[in-house]
């Protein structure tokens, strides 16, 4: 899981959190693979080193991730009559707390039931100052997942993470469409640009146009950009 701690990026999505005094917070993805996981944990990370009581919960049945973070593991708990507190796991960092998604009982009829949820979500929020959902994708249907509408409309805001590139406009119309036919309080976009072009990529992938005109001096041309200390920065 990439460590996103203490960069710029982080900061400005967390100072954003903090202006608009959001407590509880659904983060969802349109597909897989989208690192959900990784923003909800570096976030909750964040608001815990600030002495905020943070609760990480996981919502993702087809692919839980949290289970493999140190001194975590798998617990059964409902989101009902204060249960949850049996799955509660406090992680290695301080301040910082985490409900796994539990193998069996997440499939309980409790997981699914909209005011349960909302009743949970009160039910923790006064006890932790900052509540973050990990969600399943938008867009996965599958008949075992806990619908990520579902913890949207439920939570007080939801941020979307895009993949930049790999998410298409049709992908997004559907994404909006869910989340307006839920009700759900959309905070902002978080744009992941894992899978975007470099500037050095795209100058390199536009020098082999003209090659045919100019050969020598494109090869020239490609040799310095590949190192350019600028251009090979982690912005």
């Amino acid at each position: 899981m990439i460590d996103l701690q203490h960069t710029s990026e982080l900061e400005s999505i967390y100072a954003n959190l903090t202006q608009q005094s959001i407590k509880q917070l659904a983060i969802c993805s349109l597909l897989n693979n989208s690192g959900n996981s990784t923003l909800a944990l570096s976030l909750a990370k964040r608001g815990a080193s600030s002495a905020r009581r943070v609760l990480l919960i996981e919502f993702n049945t087809v692919r839980p991730i949290l289970h493999t973070l140190k001194s975590v593991e798998h617990r059964e708990w409902l989101p009902v009559n204060q249960q949850w507190r049996q799955g509660i796991q406090l992680s290695t960092e301080p301040n910082l707390s985490i409900l796994v998604t539990p193998k069996e009982s997440a499939h309980s009829v409790e997981f699914h039931d909209l005011d349960t949820i909302k009743t949970f979500l009160t039910q923790v929020s006064e006890v932790y100052d900052l509540v973050i959902c990990d969600c399943a994708p938008l867009l996965d249907n599958s008949p075992h997942q806990i619908p990520a509408s579902m913890i949207c409309s439920a939570c007080e805001h939801s941020i979307i993470n895009l993949l930049t590139n790999i998410n298409t406009e049709s992908q997004l119309e559907e994404t909006r469409d869910i989340l307006l036919s839920c009700n759900a309080n959309l905070a902002g976009v978080v744009m992941n640009d894992q899978f975007a072009p470099s500037l050095k990529d795209e100058l390199l992938r536009e020098s082999q146009r003209l090659n045919r005109f100019m050969p020598n001096l494109m090869s020239k041309l490609r040799r310095k950009l590949r190192h350019s200390d600028l251009l090979n920065q982690d912005l």
